[in-house]
């Protein structure tokens, strides 16, 4: 390998000033941009709470233990960060939209309770920062607390008779009766119509999807439950596996970390049984919780299995429903400084994060202004810095590296529908489905009240993550006609920028014509058992090629970019004016 030594003079005496050499070397680029990607990839990481253990006195191995699972958790997200540059501006802005979908009603409760709650709470708790802890002794003297002499629930004024319990809930703490709640014939609450939780939406107006549900027919409503049967069976198949078994759950916290502060509590475990034995179809009234429930049942379920413990971690849209049916007294009272107390990523450490990337943007436009020749890598890290200045700002209020969840006393233990609606609006995962009672860092939560689907469910998500492959590949794009080591090389840097900008908007619309083409070929007569697996089958397959097409792209882009440092023109190692503006290299 052939190496070129620049020679730079040296002032033959004492000088007030020396000027910095107008060259760069190819370290210097790489040092630079990687300065950048890591500002893009790990710094800006605003990670979900951690399973949380109690060390054992004087154990520096358990210490070592949990401190080396963390790092290695962050390290593998800043690997995503790389190969998926979308996720973190989508994960964002869904983010800011589940908070800003709950703070009206948030703001209410805050002055019904006198308590402080801000954006940054509501974050906190997507987070996984607050919980709910059950204890028997204080849930049976609140219990006691809401009964008359005679051992009858109160009716509470302007609201209707309480709950029945079934037989296999007969042990159970009798409950005061949840606001406003519409009650069947036989007493069983089919939907829990708190104001500001679920709006009733009438059928007639609001076709559900995927199934369509059009002028409130027979037939929509028809093809709703044979889904609803098909989910069932596959609900079942679970249980079969013993997949709600807590001991599952205990085998994914490892105790080499410590011991963790959870516990299987029966009454809860019992309720979560009971909550299955009793889900059937007419208890989601609402097109909305009738479609999510259809498009997310398999997180419905993994949610459910985490309410079985003595400890409850709700992310804000379950913690708001807790409060508004009772199973709380009121909202935990954290002030913005103890959260504020608890995050490590200070406002000064993010305005240098933003002022670095303001810097790169500014040096690397001079540069294309004054017609330089810019590395390819610079390129790719210009994609990454736009992306991660939006999420940044998107991401200002959100708490950043907080350790350890605050917990609050359960009022009262819940009812077997109750735990079905808090189940339905727990965040519901992208990939991985939940192992443990805290939120993965891949979850995502209700970010959308109007029409829901299949795709609207993570309408925010998808849109933003495609604005932000559409960034990448236009901005891959600007090396349109640099120089490449190849022809062939860089016409596949051409087809991947291309390639990169169009994945998810190609995604989306194979999955829209694939379900509609579905619905056309296969008459309904035939049965949603007959159409959803053959849906699934081609969503997969033309899916599953365009993913491999994608990460293809992906790969040869950071491949190439490190290559095309060793065929760079020599105007590529001249520096612009921008590079005396201080900065962190």
């Amino acid at each position: 390998m052939i190496i070129f030594n620049s020679n730079c003079t040296i002032p033959r005496g004492v000088v007030p000033f020396v000027a910095a050499p107008y060259i760069r070397g190819t370290l210097d680029i790489i040092w630079g941009c990687c300065s950048i990607l890591l500002i893009c990839t790990w710094s800006i990481l605003h990670m979900n709470l951690p399973l949380q253990s109690t060390l054992s006195p004087n154990s520096r191995k358990q210490k070592y233990r949990r401190a080396s699972l963390r790092l290695l958790t962050k390290a593998k997200w800043m690997l995503l960060n790389i190969l998926a540059p979308e996720w973190p501006l989508g994960k964002a802005w869904s983010d800011s939209m589940s908070v800003k979908l709950v703070k009206d009603r948030f703001e209410k409760l805050r002055k019904e309770d006198k308590v402080p709650w801000s954006t940054t709470h509501i974050y906190f708790a997507n987070m996984g920062g607050f919980g709910i802890k059950f204890s028997p002794a204080n849930a049976d003297s609140n219990t006691e607390s809401v009964l008359t002499t005679d051992a009858t629930p109160q009716v509470l004024p302007n609201s209707t008779p309480p709950l029945k319990r079934s037989a296999c809930a007969s042990e159970s703490p009798v409950l005061p009766p949840t606001r406003q709640s519409s009650v069947t014939h036989d007493g069983v609450a089919l939907h829990d119509q708190t104001p500001g939780i679920v709006e009733r939406i009438p059928t007639d107006t609001y076709p559900l999807e995927p199934i369509e549900i059009s002028n409130g027919t027979d037939r929509g409503r028809d093809q709703g439950r044979d889904q609803f049967d098909y989910i069932r069976g596959k609900l079942d198949g679970l249980l079969r596996r013993d997949k709600l078994s807590t001991d599952v759950l205990q085998r994914a916290m490892p105790r080499q970390i410590g011991e963790v502060d959870w516990h299987v509590d029966e009454r809860n475990r019992d309720t979560a049984a009971q909550a299955l034995d009793i889900l059937e179809w007419n208890q989601f009234r609402d097109p909305w919780e009738q479609t999510r429930f259809l498009i997310s049942w398999d997180n419905w379920f993994y949610n459910l299995r985490a309410l079985q413990g003595d400890l409850w971690i709700l992310d804000a849209n379950q913690l708001l429903l807790a409060r508004e049916i009772g199973i709380i007294d009121r909202l935990p009272a954290v002030t913005e400084d103890d959260l504020g107390d608890r995050n490590k990523g200070d406002a000064f450490v993010k305005m240098v994060a933003l002022v670095q990337i303001g810097w790169f943007l500014f040096n690397l436009i001079t540069r294309l202004y004054q017609r330089l020749p810019t590395s390819q890598l610079e390129i790719m890290t210009l994609s990454f810095a736009i992306c991660s200045g939006i999420t940044y700002m998107l991401l200002i209020h959100k708490p950043k590296d907080v350790s350890y969840t605050i917990t609050m006393p359960a009022s009262r233990y819940p009812e077997a529908s109750e735990l079905i609606r808090l189940a339905l609006l727990g965040p519901f995962t992208m990939g991985p489905l939940r192992r443990t009672v805290w939120i993965p860092n891949n979850a995502v939560h209700i970010d959308h009240r109007g029409k829901l689907s299949t795709r609207a469910s993570r309408a925010n998500l998808l849109s933003a993550s495609a604005f932000a492959l559409v960034v990448f590949g236009c901005t891959h794009c600007i090396a349109w006609n640099f120089a490449f080591p190849t022809e062939a090389e860089q016409m596949l840097w051409r087809v991947s920028s291309i390639l990169t900008a169009s994945a998810i908007p190609t995604l989306s619309a194979v999955n829209y014509l694939v379900a509609r083409l579905i619905n056309t070929l296969r008459p309904n007569s035939e049965g949603i058992r007959a159409r959803i697996p053959c849906e699934l089958w081609v969503q997969w397959i033309l899916g599953g090629g365009i993913g491999v097409a994608f990460l293809a792209a992906r790969a040869f882009i950071i491949f190439e970019v490190f290559r095309c440092l060793a065929f760079q023109q020599p105007e590529t190692f001249l520096t612009s004016w921008p590079a005396n503006i201080p900065h962190v290299s």
